[in-house]
């Protein structure tokens, strides 16, 4: 008996108000895989928007618009449709069964792992490289800034889909500093 395709899935639970999510699935089959599609609606609405998923082989990926992310909350189901044109869901039972997102208001927390070199020792000669994510903020439409400072001082950084990258001119002195990474949205609101 030959088993059918599955969909692979780690079902996102919580969310932020007004920020949008990254939703990602793989397909165990690749070879059987035509294409899939999200569905997602406020925990309010009544009727699921699709949202074509996209990627290659196993993986793929989109993100839930910010606009679906609202204080009652977001449901969603990924569905698959192979090439025998046979659709596979996840939650399986989808559109009857789906996935719930509960959104949190407030501020998105950033960690940064800190690297402490021994007394008497430093990280490296060479330039710093700092790349951080902001999962959840919109980097896709660019209307957000960002602003990178060391030591209280703008550098320049790069910002894409979610990720900002600053790499130092020379290696930075020997001492404590401090990267600030702040994000001002289109009005230029911190």
């Amino acid at each position: 008996m030959i088993e059918a395709a599955q969909i692979v899935h780690r079902p996102k639970s919580q969310g932020v108000v007004n920020l949008p999510l990254q939703i990602s699935a793989s397909i165990d089959k690749p070879d059987e895989f035509l294409w899939a599609k999200l569905y997602v609606k406020r925990r309010n609405d009544a009727v699921f928007f699709a949202l074509p998923m996209r990627g290659s082989g196993r993986n793929y990926f989109t993100q839930i618009p910010a606009q679906y992310l609202v204080e009652q909350g977001t449901d969603y189901y990924i569905e698959v449709t192979l090439q025998d044109r046979t659709v596979i869901t996840s939650p399986s039972g989808a559109p009857g069964s789906f996935h719930s997102i509960t959104n949190q208001p407030g501020n998105v927390k950033i960690n940064i792992s800190i690297l402490i070199p021994e007394e008497g020792q430093q990280l490296s000669n060479d330039s710093v490289k700092l790349r951080a994510s902001l999962r959840g903020l919109d980097f896709l439409n660019k209307k957000e800034k960002v602003i990178v400072l060391l030591d209280d001082q703008q550098v320049s950084a790069d910002s894409d889909y979610g990720f900002i990258s600053y790499e130092s001119a020379a290696p930075i002195p020997q001492g404590n500093h401090t990267f600030k990474i702040q994000v001002l949205d289109e009005n230029n609101v911190l």
